[in-house]
């Protein structure tokens, strides 16, 4: 079942907003997108349960009237952080929402299910299971205690600014960012007649001088 228009109108303002309101920083813009997609998600949820009945279920149009109307102040929080001044709120609030990101969630993450994996000659594959390899690593459960322990002291955090200021900070959730595939460039056609272009016009400049 699709999305109504207005949902998915929603989200794309979200995605650019969220782009200029850290100047169009790849890495920021990234960790932006990946806080707020999760939000987006519950909220679909909703959508396609409220048209799949019949009846209306008031509690949950509640929800996502009122859940919309913070998304709307989200996007103008967005908007004014693009602002050329940085010392603004809600810039500074951008600023630490893509770093918290980054500094607490994808180095741990990435070094709970990346870490070093033990060869073994014994077994067929020549390799541990994650949960073996794990154990094998005595500061682990640490740094997962850490990481829990982080996690409700940011999402009471962001729970109360929410509230507050009427507005949707997104959620940060223990995902584990894909690694970048390979990927060979395709030159298409309309790539060469920009770049055959380019080249005349740099060819006619030089004979003019």
């Amino acid at each position: 079942m699709p999305l109504p228009a207005r949902f998915t109108s929603l989200y794309r303002l979200v995605l650019r907003a969220s782009a200029a309101g850290v100047k169009h920083h790849a890495g920021a813009r990234n960790n932006l997108r990946a806080i707020y997609r999760p939000v987006f998600e519950d909220a679909a949820t909703v959508v396609k349960e409220l048209e799949r009945k019949a009846e209306h279920d008031e509690a949950k149009e509640r929800w996502y009237a009122d859940w919309e109307e913070r998304m709307h102040n989200s996007i103008s929080m967005l908007i004014l952080s693009a602002s050329p001044l940085k010392s603004t709120v809600p810039h500074r609030a951008m600023r630490n929402l893509s770093r918290m990101r980054f500094t607490v969630v994808y180095p741990l993450i990435s070094q709970m299910l990346h870490g070093p994996v033990r060869w073994n000659p014994q077994k067929p594959k020549s390799a541990m299971t994650r949960k073996e390899n794990r154990l094998l690593n005595p500061g682990m459960d640490d740094k997962i205690r850490m990481w829990n322990g982080a996690d409700n002291v940011l999402k009471e955090a962001m729970e109360a600014a929410e509230g507050s200021a009427r507005v949707v900070l997104g959620r940060i959730e223990k995902d584990v960012p894909s690694r970048r595939r390979k990927e060979t460039t395709r030159i298409t056609q309309s790539t060469k007649t920009r770049w055959r272009g380019a080249e005349e016009a740099l060819t006619s400049f030089k004979r003019r001088r």
